[in-house]
């Protein structure tokens, strides 16, 4: 039996109880503030990486934005692309300079607006490749990046084109009033078979005369007095072109019946200019592929184009310019009527058939026969053949990569 004597009363142990708790919650809180801060460092460093993702996506963007613009046929055009990225106001800038100079005094503005600090040459309009400068900003501006290549463009024509006119099969002047010239070197008609010629002799071939100083005349120059094909083999000849082929004889610039020409088929023909098959090439190389049925379309210059199927030319339309020359391969044989004019490289899978008046300043190729009914009248042109070369997809040479 217990009495109020037995009892025992602690007072002391709610203060203990309190100050233990009170240990253990500033324990906790210390230990809330040590994880904290390193979790606060790592949200810092991970913004700062979105930012530079960010800035770097931007700066890729401007680059990848400035070769796809190349492959439009508007050039280096620095201008053009900086009015874009302002237009957008979106966080990049893109820029071309010459490949001869340092584009390191190009830089991005390291706060505000998007922008470039400094300056480069710009490429000159025959240049062949450029640099690219992209700079990038993250969305608050906060970070940016750069990124520096060396873009130039595949060429379209790797197998080149050193004569106006190539045939595996034969070439027929069997009417009308043909021409094909050669001021830069002694080879006019490289054939697999027989050059022949109609019962008046119609086709005529012209060089460079032997006392004449070579490569002084420009495209243009020789464009003149060629003319029609009217200016040569006659009694008024241009003065600085020979008149080799006539009446039927064939001068020395005529290569005709070659076999290692002769046993090429269609397919490897092609190819052997193309340096892929033209199924490839339609799809790795050309800047468009249409129908034979939408022949209106190569009204144009600077493109690589690629026609499927049969191709009817008439009329008296223009392609191509001695400055934006074309490359037109027809997949099918091609007639030609009314009065064309083409400045640029023809390639035909098939026949050449010309009754009409056809104008070539450049180079045509053919796997086929080709029969000049009408006018053909093919003028070599180096500079338009290098200008050509130069239209094939940009990329980014190899090994040419900054972003530091």
């Amino acid at each position: 039996m217990s009495t109020d004597g037995d009892r025992r009363f602690c007072p002391e142990t709610g203060a203990a109880t309190l100050a233990v708790a009170t240990l253990l919650l500033a324990a906790a809180s210390l230990l809330a503030i040590v994880i904290a801060r390193p979790m606060a460092a790592e949200l810092r460093l991970a913004g700062g990486d979105m930012r530079d993702q960010q800035a770097f996506q931007a700066a890729q963007a401007a680059v990848d934005r400035a070769i796809a613009k190349l492959d439009t046929g508007t050039g280096f055009d620095t201008a053009v692309l900086d009015a874009e990225g302002a237009a957008a106001n979106g966080p990049w800038r893109a820029a071309f300079c010459a490949p001869e100079v340092s584009p390191e005094s190009l830089q991005c503005s390291p706060a505000g607006a998007p922008a470039f600090t400094g300056s480069c040459t710009p490429p000159g309009a025959d240049a062949v490749s450029a640099w690219v400068v992209g700079c990038g900003w993250s969305d608050d501006r906060a970070s940016r990046r750069r990124i520096v290549v060396h873009a130039a463009a595949n060429d379209p024509l790797p197998g080149g084109v050193s004569n106006p006119l190539t045939t595996p099969r034969g070439v027929a002047f069997s009417a009308g009033n043909s021409t094909v010239t050669n001021y830069h070197a002694n080879l006019t008609i490289w054939s697999g078979q027989p050059v022949t010629q109609g019962a008046a002799g119609n086709g005529k071939t012209v060089i460079r005369r032997p006392t004449r100083p070579a490569n002084t005349l420009t495209g243009d120059e020789v464009v003149a007095q060629v003319g029609n094909g009217d200016r040569v083999c006659s009694a008024t000849q241009a003065p600085d072109l020979l008149c080799t082929t006539s009446a039927g004889v064939f001068g020395p610039d005529v290569v005709q019946a070659d076999p290692s020409l002769l046993r090429l088929s269609a397919d490897e023909f092609v190819t052997n200019f193309l340096g892929l098959s033209l199924t490839e090439y339609k799809s790795a190389v050309a800047d468009r592929v249409v129908p034979a049925s939408e022949a209106s379309a190569l009204a144009g210059a600077g493109l690589v184009t690629v026609v499927e199927g049969a191709l009817s030319w008439g009329g008296n339309t223009s392609l191509g310019t001695s400055v934006a020359p074309a490359i037109v391969i027809v997949d099918g044989d091609v007639s030609v009527s009314g009065g064309p004019t083409f400045v640029g490289v023809l390639i035909v899978r098939g026949t050449l058939s010309v009754s009409g008046s056809l104008v070539i300043r450049g180079a045509v190729l053919a796997s086929g026969p080709i029969d000049a009914k009408g006018t053909l009248n093919v003028i070599y042109d180096p500079d338009v053949i290098a200008r050509a070369r130069r239209l094939g997809r940009h990329g980014v040479v190899p090994g040419s990569w900054r972003d530091f």
